[in-house]
């Protein structure tokens, strides 16, 4: 039987980690956060929008065009709609947008797991995978947990441990080294052309009375001191610059003096 290495357990490695052991295969998942799929919970405001109807190649930006859409040609939404229907999660369609029926991004972190625990896979949580070694057959893994190092030996290793987008959910960059110790090049990483809203309430704290908004393609002229906003109106940080938006249905006027249209994007 051949086994197969996962380097995280968000919805990538644990999708991985699903497809590989009901072919078969032994799994194993490492995962440095305290449980799996951390950063799943605060997708799509909490509600988990896990795919969108609407695919197409303008949807992906990549100097290699034909690299991203033949990924989504092998399992686009149709295929990841039916996949969570068998994982007891059925889809509630907005506009084009998926979301689970329940409209917690929890059913989708839960059915995931459950899945974990059926095909009885190793997840090994708190563990860290601190470097990669080539075999002439298969890899093997260093790991450390709680201080002490160990091994694992395995055929295949799968990198799912996503960008720098979220350190405190575990996406903190640490799967770049790795990828670079196995001797791939790593395109210079930028941030996103989103910039999102997040609403405050009077005291400074986050109000859960409205919901998160992303504008695209906006970047303020010049930077603001910050401030607290108060209801009806949003702050948000874009690298070293702060913004204040007040924001109604369709429209908003960015106080930088930037007026923009929000049509919500039919690619997410």
């Amino acid at each position: 039987m051949r086994k197969v290495a996962i380097i995280g357990a968000g919805a990538a490695g644990m999708t991985a980690a699903i497809t590989a052991a009901s072919n078969g295969a032994e799994v194993v998942v490492l995962e440095h956060m305290d449980r799996v799929g951390k950063k799943i919970l605060s997708t799509g405001n909490g509600r988990c929008n896990f795919t969108n109807t609407y695919q197409d190649r303008s949807c992906y930006h990549s100097d290699n065009e034909s690299f991203p859409w033949k990924i989504i040609e092998k399992f686009n939404a149709e295929q990841i709609i039916k996949l969570f229907e068998e994982l007891g999660v059925y889809a509630k369609n907005r506009n084009g947008y998926m979301y689970p029926y329940s409209d917690q991004a929890s059913s989708v972190t839960e059915a995931l797991k459950m899945e974990l625990e059926r095909l009885q896979i190793d997840v090994r949580l708190q563990t860290e995978c601190t470097d990669i070694f080539p075999r002439k057959k298969g890899f093997t893994l260093q790991i450390v947990k709680d201080g002490k190092k160990g091994k694992i030996y395995a055929d295949h290793v799968i990198l799912c441990t996503g960008s720098r987008a979220f350190p405190a959910s575990g996406s903190d960059g640490s799967g770049y080294d790795l990828a670079k110790k196995l001797g791939h090049k790593i395109i210079p990483v930028l941030p996103s052309d989103r910039l999102t809203f997040v609403p405050f309430g009077k005291s400074g704290t986050y109000s859960k009375k409205t919901s998160t908004t992303c504008l695209s393609n906006i970047i303020p002229h010049a930077p603001i001191r910050y401030s607290i906003a108060s209801y009806g109106e949003y702050g948000f940080l874009y690298g070293r610059f702060e913004v204040k938006a007040s924001y109604t249905s369709a429209t908003c006027r960015i106080r930088t003096n930037i007026d923009c249209s929000l049509p919500r994007s039919p690619c997410g």
